[in-house]
């Protein structure tokens, strides 16, 4: 069973890495709101189409950077004091920190396991059920290898992405058609005049000037795109352009419900 008392005292750094998400998302929402690029048109005379691309996009606030890794530190801290609680001093003068690893093959390596040994078998029972490995919890492994970065390399990378655009009046006629072939007694729901927002092709990646973003016919020259802008993760070989607030609420409630089977 579950001691509340208990659980509170581990996931109090967790509830203030919460607060910082919350007052992160208000930065990022700023930041999109701040009209941070610059769309411009060309002509593309062999194709006879216009080209609309990124002409300016702007930096991410140094700020919500250094927020992230606090954030990341907290949830990262909450974890190893879960283990210090869970062991006590039983484990004598080692130093006692929450382990996560790369493989399911450096979890079951030897080394690994004479490493860990003294934290106990009632605790590597429960890591075996929370299997803190890249391919078994990816999401402790992202929050290891996010933080370590952040603590050794100064800043966690973030990147400008573009997850979603205005359609043209072409995608929506598109829509129109598909929809009355599949739906011939039913109108369309979405009236001409208005333009929803569509996944763009790369939603993930990073946006930088000189990207092109759309090409339309000379019928709808005056389709200039808006774009939804937002803040992602921009890490080779562990999150590449996830999105930053959502991953950290990921990574977030991973590590209470990790707290709570400790409890």
């Amino acid at each position: 069973m579950v001691s509340i008392e208990k659980y509170e005292r581990l996931t109090a750094k967790v509830t203030w890495a919460d607060r910082h998400i919350h007052y992160l998302e208000g930065l990022c929402d700023a930041f999109a709101k701040s009209d941070p690029y610059r769309v411009e048109r060309e002509l593309d005379s062999k194709a006879h189409l216009f080209v609309y691309y990124l002409r300016e996009i702007k930096r991410v606030p140094q700020d919500i950077q250094l927020l992230s890794g606090d954030i990341l530190n907290n949830l990262r801290s909450a974890l190893d004091h879960t283990a210090c609680e869970f062991i006590g001093s039983g484990a004598g003068a080692k130093r006692i920190y929450f382990p996560i690893v790369g493989s399911l093959m450096k979890y079951q390596s030897p080394k690994f396991s004479r490493q860990i040994q003294h934290l106990g078998k009632p605790f590597i029972d429960i890591l075996d059920q929370i299997k803190p490995y890249n391919g078994g919890n990816d999401l402790l492994w992202k929050l290891k290898e996010l933080n370590n970065l952040d603590k050794h390399r100064l800043l966690l990378t973030v990147a400008s992405v573009n997850p979603a655009r205005t359609e043209t009046f072409g995608e929506w006629e598109k829509a129109r058609n598909d929809w009355t072939r599949e739906h011939p007694t039913l109108p369309f729901h979405v009236p001409e005049n208005t333009r929803r927002f569509i996944k763009t092709s790369a939603p993930g990646k990073p946006l930088k000037a000189g990207n092109e973003l759309l090409r339309v016919s000379d019928s709808e020259t005056n389709e200039k795109p808006e774009l939804i802008v937002d803040v992602a993760i921009d890490e080779s070989g562990i999150a590449e352009g996830e999105l930053l607030v959502p991953t950290l609420k990921e990574i977030s409630n991973m590590v209470r419900i990790v707290i709570g089977k400790f409890c």
